[in-house]
């Protein structure tokens, strides 16, 4: 008798083992089914509106390009103004430079800050608050201040802060 005890209580500990696993595969699936549904959601939010931006206007003032930007898409949070950067591709002394630029409220040599905005009727900007978004019509005049005394400008990429690019080709 005493010599089945011990493969009968062996068999019942590797059941309860196996049961364990089983369970605990389960649950993990569950977690990623879940998780997977969350992201899959975010991301068509995210790609439910792809930006889109049309420079209207540009003048350069010895290094700083002072420009007027419409939106014509998405939101963008000012508080998020951080995350988009410009990237600006121009001409100075006959070399071509690709200089991306932070942005930065005080401004300075290498960012862009924004100094005025027009049209802004539903959720305005408020800086000092780092509030409100830039929505769509509403258009920002940006001062880019490069390192270098620009020429000519080639291209203007702006990149949002979920990773799209838009390249604004001046002619």
């Amino acid at each position: 008798m005493a010599t089945l005890g011990l493969p009968i209580v062996a068999l019942i500990v590797t059941i309860c083992i196996l049961l364990m696993i089983g369970f605990l595969i389960i649950l993990y699936k569950n977690y990623l089914t879940t998780y997977l549904e969350i992201t899959q959601i975010e991301l068509k939010k995210l790609r439910g509106c792809i930006p889109d931006f049309k420079l209207l206007d540009y003048d350069i003032v010895n290094y700083s390009i002072i420009m007027n930007i419409t939106n014509l898409s998405c939101s963008i949070e000012y508080s998020k103004f951080m995350y988009v950067d410009l990237v600006i591709i121009y001409i100075s002394e006959n070399d071509t430079i690709i200089e991306w630029l932070k942005y930065c409220e005080d401004g300075g040599l290498g960012t862009w800050r924004v100094i005025a905005i027009y049209d802004d009727i539903i959720n305005p900007i408020n800086q000092l608050l780092k509030s409100g978004l830039w929505d769509a019509g509403e258009t920002l005049t940006i001062n880019a201040t490069l390192t270098s005394l620009p020429d000519k400008i080639i291209q203007i990429i702006i990149t949002t802060p979920e990773g799209y690019v838009k390249t604004l080709t001046l002619s």
